[in-house]
C-alpha cells in the first residue's frame, strides 16, 4: 500500500492550515444545539482558527480550564504569547491534576515563543531546514486508509535547532500526533541569529486514490 505525508514546503507559513473540506459558519453551534465550547474544539480539529475565535467570543459560561486552554491554543496560533501564558496559567490553576502537566508545557512553550518576539524574530515568515525527518504514519492509519492533518508550533533556538514543538490542532486527533512530535524534534535549521517561534502544517494522504 502506497500512502503521502504532504511535508511543508522550504517557506515555512505563519498561516493556519485549513483542510479542503470547507468552514463550518458562525452558526453551527446554534443550529447542531452544541455548547460553543463544543463547536470551539470541533473548529480547532479542522484547523478553522476564525470559527475556534467566534465560538469562544459567544461563549457565556464560566470561564474554566477547557475554555482557557482553548484560548490559550488560539493565543499561540496568533502569536499572543503573553495572552497564552495568562491563559494557560489560569487553566492551570482550574485544571485538574491529571491535565495540569500538559498545560505546563504549553504554557511554558508560549513563554518561550514570547521570548522570541522580544528578539524582533516576530514577523520573521521563511526559515530554511537544512534536515526533515519525515514522520512515520501508525500502522493503523494506513491500514485503515487514514487522513490526517496535524499543525504544530514549534520554538527554534539561535543555532537553527527545534528546542520546543507542541500540536496545536490535529484532526484526527492523537492518530498523527507522536509521529509528528518525534520527527519534528530531529529537524535542523539554518540558524537564523536568534530564536524563533513557526506554525509548521503536515497533511498525511493515507487514502487510495
Amino acid at each position: 500500500m502506497r500512502w503521502r505525508l504532504l511535508l511543508p514546503l522550504l517557506t515555512l507559513s505563519w498561516a493556519a492550515a485549513v483542510p479542503a473540506d470547507g468552514r463550518a459558519s458562525p452558526q453551527t453551534a446554534a443550529e447542531d444545539n452544541t455548547s460553543p465550547l463544543d463547536d470551539a474544539d470541533q473548529a480547532m480539529q479542522r484547523g478553522d482558527w476564525a470559527q475556534v475565535s467566534a465560538s469562544l467570543s459567544e461563549y457565556g459560561g464560566v470561564r474554566d480550564a477547557r475554555y482557557l486552554a482553548l484560548a490559550g491554543r488560539l493565543a499561540i496560533q496568533q502569536r499572543h504569547y503573553d495572552a497564552a501564558v495568562n491563559n494557560f496559567d489560569a487553566a492551570i490553576r482550574h485544571a485538574l491534576p491529571r491535565d495540569r502537566a500538559e498545560m505546563r508545557q504549553y504554557r511554558d512553550h508560549a513563554r518561550r515563543c514570547g521570548g522570541a518576539a522580544a528578539s524582533g524574530l516576530e514577523d520573521i515568515s521563511t526559515l530554511k531546514p537544512v534536515k526533515r525527518v519525515r514522520p512515520v504514519a501508525p500502522i493503523a492509519a494506513i491500514e485503515q486508509n487514514i487522513d490526517g492533518l496535524v499543525e504544530t508550533t514549534v520554538y527554534i533556538d539561535e543555532r537553527g535547532r527545534v528546542k520546543s514543538a507542541l500540536v496545536l490542532t490535529a484532526n484526527p486527533p492523537k492518530v498523527f500526533d507522536d509521529s509528528v512530535l518525534i520527527a519534528l524534534r530531529r529537524w535542523r535549521f539554518e540558524p537564523p541569529g536568534a530564536p524563533s517561534c513557526v506554525l509548521i502544517p503536515f497533511t498525511f494522504r493515507l487514502r487510495e486514490g
